[in-house]
């Protein structure tokens, strides 16, 4: 690599064996262009990429998804089965600048950008990832932070059991100064009953056994006017933009009156979407333990 080029590695990891890492997969690519930035870019900002790799995407319900905790937080998110490499590259008044994401897009483009966030319940591999902040603070942490493996919201799946899970629907964590943090019951709490609901069955159904309250933390629970992919929802009504359309499970149904930049009056219109389309609830009935809502 020629000298200009500045390489910084990042092993994002946090199990304590050395990694072979001839076993991972790029799983997703970013990168920054000082030259077409939406900010003003000094004549000193670097070209960056960021490749992040994965040994165990199969057995992630996160990758699945479509979804990555490496990708949680500002800077990274820890991982067991993950690495993160960065890259520097040229500076934006450098003539080459712009090579290294050539180079780069060439090696991964085909996992560009395809990764977002983790905000859900789910397994990773032998680890579960609890969507839940606070539970490791100043005051009244729900568990010492050697629990939690690197960040604070991975555990090991042998401790989620029905016990724990009570604890982290019964826990009330404080701010630093005292007092409650009274957000994490009102809004926390109900989200994450709703996923194990959906995502786990089985450990709701452990849950309920000993703890029935849990009923209660989800019967408020209204799903009308999420964004959710129509695929993942039963058929019934959807609003797509502002009209109400029919979603049969197969296609979205709708007259030509409702599509008007086509001119057409009452001609039936057959909508089919593909993984990505997304679409209002109209009725929470529609949900299932498959259905993948937007802003998850």
């Amino acid at each position: 690599m020629v000298n200009d080029i500045k390489i910084k590695i990042k092993q994002n990891s946090i199990i304590e064996e050395v990694k072979d890492i001839s076993n991972y997969i790029p799983i997703n690519f970013t990168y920054y262009d000082p030259r077409n930035s939406l900010f003003k870019a000094g004549r000193r900002d670097r070209e960056r990429v960021t490749v992040y790799t994965c040994n165990n995407s199969e057995n992630c319900d996160a990758c699945k998804r479509n979804k990555c905790a490496m990708l949680n937080g500002l800077y990274a998110h820890s991982c067991s089965y993950g690495q993160i490499k960065r890259e520097e590259g040229y500076t934006k008044a450098a003539r080459r600048c712009g090579d290294l994401i050539r180079k780069r897009k060439d090696e991964y483009g085909d996992v560009a950008y395809s990764k977002g966030d983790l905000k859900f319940l789910c397994y990773i591999g032998d680890y579960v990832f609890l969507p839940l902040p606070h539970l490791i603070n100043y005051s009244n942490s729900i568990r010492e932070k050697n629990f939690f493996k690197g960040d604070g919201d991975i555990i090991r799946k042998e401790n989620f059991t029905p016990e724990f899970i009570v604890e982290l629907i019964k826990y009330r964590p404080r701010a630093m100064m005292g007092g409650e943090i009274t957000s994490y019951q009102r809004e926390e709490i109900p989200k994450f009953c709703s996923q194990l609901k959906r995502y786990m069955p089985d450990i709701f159904d452990k849950v309920k056994m000993i703890y029935p309250e849990i009923e209660d933390r989800i019967k408020d629970i209204d799903y009308k006017d999420k964004e959710a992919k129509v695929v993942t929802l039963l058929p019934g009504k959807v609003k797509l933009s502002t009209k109400i359309l029919e979603w049969d499970g197969s296609v979205i149904k709708a007259e030509g009156n409702q599509l008007t930049f086509w001119g057409l009056t009452k001609e039936p219109v057959v909508i089919t979407p593909d993984e990505n389309t997304y679409v209002q609830i109209i009725d929470s009935a529609m949900v299932t333990e498959d259905t993948e809502f937007k802003d998850e």
